[in-house]
């Protein structure tokens, strides 16, 4: 979809889930005291839920928050909308599943800022088509411990679940309920 204002007035039930899942999520992440981190939102749309629900929720010690999306109207319209209000906040348009993420602006500010310590993405990754190269491309985003939370649409018979990364991608995950395959 690429009518950003019309988006931000029909997502009134994604807004509602991306919160109950921050208010239950976002405590259980770990925030540094010290350090100054980084922080993504991949899909970010029109800007309205990474300005409006994510950013409140970040700790002060959150220096960027960079939202990023493919669409160049979602983005330029999240600029307009929310960088002005939040100095703290950005937006960047780049394909998540790039093969060739370094060389891209989202890639630059990856490297300019040594790495995200969190990234987040709520209801995007169905939208794209190479999933597999842009779960590599988070990896590639993060820093060494950083944490990912991605909440996805559900399909009917598909299990929820949560789960760690104890490696790389392409490596076994292990889940947090017993029972259930990594």
């Amino acid at each position: 979809m690429n009518q950003p204002a019309l988006y931000a007035r029909s997502n009134a039930a994604q807004r509602e889930s991306v919160s109950r899942v921050l208010r239950e999520w976002a405590g259980r992440l770990r925030w540094s005291r010290e350090e100054q981190e980084a922080v993504l939102d991949v899909g970010c749309g029109p800007g309205d839920v990474t300005a409006q629900l994510l950013l409140p929720r970040l700790p002060s010690s959150v220096r960027v928050l960079v939202g990023h999306d493919v669409s160049e109207e979602m983005v330029r319209h999240a600029a307009a909308a929310h960088t002005a209000l939040a100095p703290r906040l950005r937006f960047l348009c780049t394909d998540i599943a790039a093969r060739d993420l370094p060389a891209t602006p989202l890639g630059a500010c990856s490297q300019q800022l040594q790495g995200f310590h969190k990234v987040f993405s709520f209801y995007a990754l169905h939208w794209v088509v190479d999933q597999r190269t842009a779960l590599r491309n988070f990896h590639s985003l993060l820093r060494p411990g950083g944490e990912a939370l991605l909440l996805f649409v559900p399909s009917p018979g598909v299990e929820t679940r949560t789960s760690r990364s104890e490696g790389c991608p392409g490596e076994e995950a292990k889940s947090d309920k017993p029972g259930n395959a990594g």
